[in-house]
């Protein structure tokens, strides 16, 4: 995100830590997501007798 971006959305009502919090609720998506796509994947992998 360029400075210019940040003062246009800090101009818009928004605080830095909005900003910071959009980034971070992004990341948070993508790793549960890519968490999640493991674990359906994960039927390939051998499991251990009993489960």
């Amino acid at each position: 995100m360029s400075t210019a971006q940040l003062e246009a959305f800090c101009a818009a009502g928004y605080t830095r830590r909005n900003a910071l919090e959009v980034v971070l609720g992004i990341g948070t998506y993508t790793l549960s997501t890519f968490a999640n796509r493991l674990v359906e994947h994960g039927d390939s992998l051998e499991r251990p007798e009993g489960r």
